[in-house]
């Protein structure tokens, strides 16, 4: 075998080797994405169920608050904390589905909590003036800056279709 054909040889398996690298690289990030999302849902579920336990604390102020009923001050502390637990959780769930490019499981948590805060009107208020208090005080701190209420409009989009599609 000549040099020629040699260095031949010697290019097509170093090409192979190459594409066999890019495989093996490619294969890795998959099972690094997999691993990821894997982790992303087990933090979930433990989030939810800290929720769920925080709210089996406090039955009665969930249910009367939930309904919109008057809470006293120290009932609303606690009602307030519950909200925003929820909230926080759909949101950040949300923010992880998106970076993972997971974009229907995002769209699906939206209209999940959506849901939540169309059914429970107490807890849809607590939430919005959460959210409209911290649109504030991020002017109030960087006023500047324009933010996106983004989270805050695709929450009220989601309400209106599910009124949209609740209406007779």
């Amino acid at each position: 075998m000549g040099f020629k054909k040699f260095n031949e040889v010697a290019e097509l398996v170093g090409i192979l080797a190459i594409v066999a690298s890019l495989i093996f690289v490619g294969l890795q990030m998959q099972q690094s994405q997999r691993i990821a999302l894997s982790d992303h849902y087990i933090q979930s579920v433990a989030n939810q169920i800290a929720a769920d336990d925080a709210i089996a604390e406090h039955p009665d102020i969930w249910v009367r608050g939930n309904a919109g009923e008057n809470l006293e001050a120290e009932e609303m502390a606690i009602f307030a904390g519950l909200v925003r637990n929820l909230a926080d959780i759909a949101y950040y769930t949300i923010e992880v589905d998106r970076a993972m490019g997971q974009e229907d499981a995002a769209d699906i948590d939206v209209m999940e909590f959506a849901l939540y805060v169309y059914e429970n009107p107490g807890a849809y208020e607590v939430w919005l003036n959460r959210e409209e208090e911290l649109a504030r005080y991020r002017a109030l701190l960087n006023p500047d800056q324009t933010f996106s209420e983004e989270w805050t409009d695709l929450v009220k989009t989601a309400i209106a279709k599910i009124e949209e599609e609740r209406s007779p």
